[in-house]
């Protein structure tokens, strides 16, 4: 199904701060979702960090949300297929359909969308390294460097911090070595940030990313029986959500359909499926200011 986002809150969650109708919108949306993966009746309400001094103001304002001008990506390692992360075992992946798969998703970047690709080479050692979401966060002009909950996947944000840094993006990096933040538990609205607590992502990661990213409001959400908050929802658009698992995900394809601002374009993903990997797993976007 497909539920309305909010707007962001025009101050922070203190008691005594306003709070639009449509922010609370938003955060029953988000709260409904993880009562669908749950199958719970009363889910935990999503908790709203205090965004930083001298940052009330700024709350609200509305990103260029849905457009980008880049597109990081990378290539599939062939470890992949014996020694990728899972949270259970499944199906054998099949490398070269994987691989016709990936580069297909990639074409539709380049190709349909007009984004400029980044592309960047596999790494054996990293056989989760095609799935660049979990390593950045990338907002208009700042990109988070995070720290990945697995230890395993941590090197991974050695390239990726070059490629940023060659965009001419000003970086953040997650040092603190008690805070976890995988990119797959971020999802941003357009006007605030909603970050999962998973088994990824903890307490202490969410608050760098409120920190790094002051302009906006960040809350955050459980996460239960799931990899990531994005493994069961996702921005459709504007002020929209996309919720849910298996069956209500085919419900929330054929409300895609009916939207007419909106192109959409089938790309399978079959085989990154058997290790956890959903299409925005596998590349960070962009929106770079151009010189006038």
């Amino acid at each position: 199904m497909l539920s309305r986002s909010g707007r962001a809150p025009g101050a922070s969650g203190a008691p005594s701060a306003p709070h639009s109708s449509a922010a609370k919108g938003s955060r029953r949306a988000l709260a409904s979702s993880a009562r669908a993966a749950r199958g719970r009746t009363r889910p935990p309400r999503p908790r709203r960090l205090p965004p930083p001094p001298g940052a009330m103001a700024a709350l609200g304002r509305p990103a260029a949300f849905g457009r980008a001008t880049h597109a990081v990506v990378r290539a599939l390692p062939e470890s992949l297929c014996q020694h990728a992360l899972r949270r259970a075992k499944g199906d054998e992946v099949d490398f070269a359909r994987a691989e016709r798969q990936h580069q297909l998703y990639v074409g539709v970047l380049g190709g349909k969308l007009g984004l400029q690709v980044v592309k960047l080479p596999a790494d054996e050692s990293l056989p989760d390294c095609v799935f660049v979401e979990d390593v950045a966060v990338v907002c208009e002009e700042t990109a988070l460097i995070t720290r990945p909950g697995a230890p395993s996947r941590r090197k991974e944000v050695d390239m990726m911090k070059e490629a940023l840094e060659k965009l001419q993006l000003n970086l953040v990096e997650m040092k603190d070595e008690n805070a976890t933040l995988d990119g797959g538990d971020v999802l941003f609205t357009g006007r605030e940030f909603f970050v999962g607590l998973s088994k990824r992502t903890n307490q202490r990661g969410a608050e760098i990313l409120a920190d790094t990213f002051k302009d906006y409001a960040v809350s955050t959400v459980p996460v239960a029986d799931a990899l990531h908050l994005k493994s069961f929802c996702s921005m459709a658009g504007p002020n929209l959500i996309a919720i849910g698992s298996s069956e209500s995900a085919q419900k929330a394809l054929k409300v895609y359909e009916k939207l007419k601002d909106h192109m959409l374009i089938p790309v399978s993903h079959s085989e990154l499926e058997k290790v956890d990997g959903l299409l925005t797993c596998s590349s960070i976007l962009i929106n770079k200011k151009v010189d006038s």
